[in-house]
């Protein structure tokens, strides 16, 4: 028995039998398919249109973001500027404070001036009221001092009167109070005595008195120590208040020896010093003082001629009891 098949019939069998399909079916599929790539197309269409839009949402979000970025920034730099300003407001507020402090401590410093001005001005019143017063009571004194001084010059002028009554009613050198005789004086000098112009018992030791009564003439000093020494000096030259005038003829005179001691040195420190304000000066050797004390020296200038051991005087410094003073005829 043959068993070999052909199966190569089998397929044609089969495809011969499959049955195939209808045109209106393969014409269902065709539409189907259109409407198929038509929705796809469409819905590309929205998807595409959908990313633009989304694209541009995107876009302005980003705008927005950066635009917000910008009113953060801002905001933020307001919110400094509002912080600075906010100190800066707190700081005028303590300013404000601090000044309305130095306003009341200066009311206050004010008020105290005002019043310690007050106080000035009352004090002032009532000083130039004491001084017033006081100006009044001095004018008042001042009268009261006058009269009395008046009364005591009064008093003083008349007293002088009466001791230069007592004293000078003779002017003569025979009315000294110191010395009586002068006759060896007068052969040694060849001169004349004319009148007293000085006695310290009447003005004192005042220089004023004695230059202007004995100025213009050569004079003689008579001097009597409260030891009881009598002592005296001589210048033949015009006393008128010059200074450092040499006067070869002057001497110096110890009248308890009858002593005349000479200038013997024609050296410029042996003169006679006459100035305004002193007494005069024998050099060094005698030197009469206006608190009415006197000095000697150990005869430099004034010596005895042929004897240098004798003295003027044992003392080197005495105060005076009287001195007279005489104008002597040149």
């Amino acid at each position: 028995m043959d068993i070999n098949i052909n199966f190569s019939n089998y397929s044609k069998i089969q495809t011969e039998t499959k049955p195939q399909p209808s045109k209106i079916s393969q014409h269902k599929f065709s539409i189907i398919s259109i409407i198929f790539s038509i929705l796809i197309i469409i819905l590309i269409i929205v998807v595409v249109y959908r990313n633009k839009q989304l694209k541009v949402k995107e876009e302005k979000f980003s705008e927005i973001d950066n635009e917000l970025s910008g009113i953060k920034s801002n905001i933020t730099n307001l919110e400094k500027k509002i912080n600075n300003e906010e100190i800066s407001k707190n700081h005028l507020i303590n300013n404000i404070s601090y000044t309305n402090n130095e306003i009341s401590n200066i009311q206050h410093e004010y008020d105290i001036m005002k019043s310690s001005y007050n106080n000035l001005i009352y004090n002032k019143n009532d000083l130039i009221a004491h001084k017033e017063f006081i100006n009044n009571k001095k004018d008042y004194i001042q009268k009261c001092l006058k009269e009395e001084y008046l009364k005591s010059e009064m008093l003083e002028k008349n007293f002088l009167y009466q001791k230069m009554f007592q004293r000078f009613s003779d002017l003569s050198i025979n009315n000294s109070n110191i010395i009586k005789d002068l006759s060896q004086f007068k052969l040694l000098t060849n001169s004349e005595i004319l009148t007293k112009c000085y006695d310290s018992v009447v003005y004192d030791f005042n220089i004023n008195r004695f230059h202007e009564n004995c100025d213009g003439y050569p004079l003689l000093i008579l001097i009597k120590t409260k030891t009881g020494q009598k002592i005296g000096a001589y210048t033949s030259m015009t006393n008128d208040g010059i200074k450092k005038i040499y006067d070869e003829k002057s001497m110096l005179i110890n009248f308890d020896k009858n002593e005349y001691f000479l200038n013997d040195n024609n050296n410029e420190e042996c003169y006679v010093y006459s100035h305004f304000d002193e007494f005069p000066k024998f050099g060094n050797d005698l030197i009469i003082h206006a608190n009415g004390t006197g000095e000697i020296s150990q005869n430099y200038c004034y010596k005895i001629k042929g004897d240098n051991s004798k003295n003027l005087s044992e003392e080197k410094k005495f105060e005076i009891e009287i001195m007279e003073i005489y104008r002597i005829k040149d």
